[in-house]
């Protein structure tokens, strides 16, 4: 999620398990991809009837993920604040 967060970071997280990606699209997350975590801005997409969920870094090099049904995941929460850094 680099530039917004970087290693070390903390971040506080609202726990919204089971949240629909459709109702935080632009926030940052805490998201299970396949029951890996991750921290990614949430859109979605609907293609030929099907929606894809896009998840993106802030991170411009770093290609999205792009989530249909046939992968696991699930929104655990929503970033709302960046918490503290190490200086």
């Amino acid at each position: 999620m680099e530039p917004t967060l970087k290693p070390g970071d903390i971040v506080l997280v609202h726990y919204r398990p089971g949240v629909e990606p459709e109702h935080v699209q632009g926030k940052v997350c805490a998201c299970l991809v396949d029951g890996q975590p991750t921290l990614k801005r949430v859109s979605v997409e609907w293609r030929d009837q099907e929606r894809i969920i896009i998840l993106r870094g802030d991170n411009p090099q770093v290609a999205p993920l792009l989530i249909d049904r046939s992968r696991d995941i699930s929104i655990q929460g929503i970033v709302i604040r960046l918490v503290c850094r190490e200086l």
